[in-house]
């Protein structure tokens, strides 16, 4: 085992070299500098078999397992946002892998690692302690599962492979669901990659086809027998997942709708998602650059090839389609798989070193450049969100003061009723998602309650009709930061944010 560390170090320590430094450039920040975001405040106090409760009523027992048996808490600093960038360089280190099927080069499996690493896709899920490790985990696993199959079909022929790839599919999926994109992603990466240095008959890719959709369902039906075996122990269900579930539930025509406009959020404004605005569609463009030059050199495998590439397109918008409506941007892990693999295999194939060696060179610079600007907006994300953190703990403890003020205690016995939400900034709020949004500002009240209570603040929360009276008493009152927002009339400690 330690030769074979030795000599892979020896083979890739380029590669090594590269994910080293892309991953401190990338995420060295957000691990030196812990904050709190949305979802860690409730959870931050639970026990891990609560929330191994939690996670498997929504389906995703493979979290809850986790949390089980590795040492990923709800809440840590530094710890879990470590390991799951450990865990997300190896799954680099499989894309490489998977990319050598084309027969690339060291330039290449560079240029998959640096924008694997470096799409900030990923850090919509690595701020969240909550499931960061867990959720690394999983993609690691759907990438192997897709490698496994392929590997099985196209090269070994060995069962113990389809076996192992359906293994791990299962448990990705019982992580997160949509995590099925990446295996469905890489089972058309590697039917691209034999069929365009391989003479193949139609039967032969057919049987592939169905084996690989077979290894799916069997995965599927792996999953919910597992799903309901747990539920049926901890009897408990959610609704959660179902809710995201249209067809069926609407007509056709507002489901179709839905679609249209969550795939719009995702190809015309990728901006949204990561840095470089045009990387997505960039990388179609490639990957259809790739297929032409493919078809032209296999021409009696064109069908087959064509095939294997729509697979590819289609895998990213699967989840969307497959439920009937949007999904967390967060939950589209494949992002970052399908660009580091079309880029670099985009490279390998379009350009020739051996032809073109300037061009290729000044090609890699290029795209070191376009990898560079995606971490300094990874940066730039976690350090609006550190900004956020900051200014929510001054405002908490300027409010907390003047209720002090009121000479009720530092915890009143009084109820204390919070109206309306704060007026704050809002850096680098990405659309649909959670960075920079406020923990006062949360849209649900409790929140706040329990955000103050971290910070050593314990308020009683009011009932609704103590609240009703809190909004009559404060009508004539100013907003805060403005004397007299904050106020004890009638048994009730008020902080009026807004109207």
């Amino acid at each position: 085992m330690r030769e074979k560390v030795k000599f892979y170090i020896k083979e890739n320590y380029i590669e090594l070299f590269v994910l080293i430094v892309f991953i401190v450039l990338t995420y060295g920040y957000e691990i030196s500098n812990w904050t709190m975001t949305i979802d860690e405040e409730i959870n931050s106090n639970i026990s891990r078999y609560k929330s191994f409760v939690g996670w498997s009523t929504q389906g995703r027992w493979g979290i809850g397992l986790i949390k089980l048996i590795l040492p990923t808490y709800q809440v840590l600093p530094f710890w879990n946002g470590f390991l799951a960038i450990i865990v997300l360089a190896l799954g680099a280190l499989i894309i490489c892998k998977i990319c050598d099927w084309f027969k690339v080069g060291v330039l290449e499996h560079c240029v998959a690692i640096m924008f694997f690493i470096s799409v900030p896709i990923h850090s919509f899920y690595l701020m969240f302690d909550t499931y960061s490790v867990e959720v690394s985990i999983g993609i690691c696993l759907a990438l192997w599962a897709g490698y496994s199959t392929i590997l099985s079909l196209c090269y070994t022929g060995k069962r113990k492979d389809l076996i192992i790839g359906t293994v791990c599919l299962v448990f990705a999926i019982g992580i997160y669901q949509l995590l099925l994109q990446i295996y469905v992603c890489i089972v058309c990466v590697g039917l691209l990659a034999y069929t365009s240095s391989n003479k193949i008959k139609l039967k032969k890719y057919i049987y592939c086809v169905f084996q690989a959709i077979f290894t799916l369902i069997g995965a599927l039906v792996g999953y919910t027998l597992v799903d309901k075996v747990i539920k049926s122990q901890i009897k408990v269900n959610d609704l959660y997942i179902d809710s995201f579930f249209k067809w069926g539930s609407y007509d056709v025509k507002t489901v179709v709708a839905w679609i249209k406009d969550q795939l719009k959020i995702l190809y015309l404004t990728p901006d949204k998602l990561y840095s470089g605005g045009g990387i997505l569609i960039f990388s179609y463009l490639i990957l259809f650059a790739v297929v032409i030059k493919q078809i032209i050199q296999k021409k009696e495998n064109a069908f087959v090839i064509m095939i294997s590439a729509l697979g590819m397109y289609l895998s990213i918008s699967l989840g969307v389609i497959a439920l009937g409506g949007g999904v967390p941007l967060r939950t589209y892990q494949i992002i970052p798989v399908f660009i580091s693999i079309v880029l670099a295999v985009g490279l390998g194939i379009l350009i020739d070193y051996r032809f073109f060696n300037k061009i290729k060179i000044v090609a890699f610079m290029m795209l070191i450049i376009v990898s560079l600007n995606q971490s300094a907006r990874v940066v730039q994300l976690y350090y609006s969100e550190n900004n956020r953190q900051t200014r929510d703990l001054f405002l908490t403890y300027n409010v907390a003061s003047e209720i002090q003020k009121l000479n009720l205690g530092i915890c009143p016995q009084y109820p204390v009723v919070f109206l309306g939400w704060p007026e704050t900034m809002d850096d680098n709020l990405v659309k649909e998602e959670l960075f920079s949004l406020s923990m006062l500002k949360t849209g649900e009240i409790r929140r706040t309650y329990i955000w103050f209570s971290l910070q050593g603040y314990s308020y009683i929360m009011p009932t609704e009709e103590e609240r009703n009276r809190a909004e009559i008493l404060a009508k004539e009152k100013p907003s805060w930061p403005y004397s007299g927002s904050v106020f004890f009339e009638d048994g009730l400690v008020v902080v009026k944010f807004s109207e």
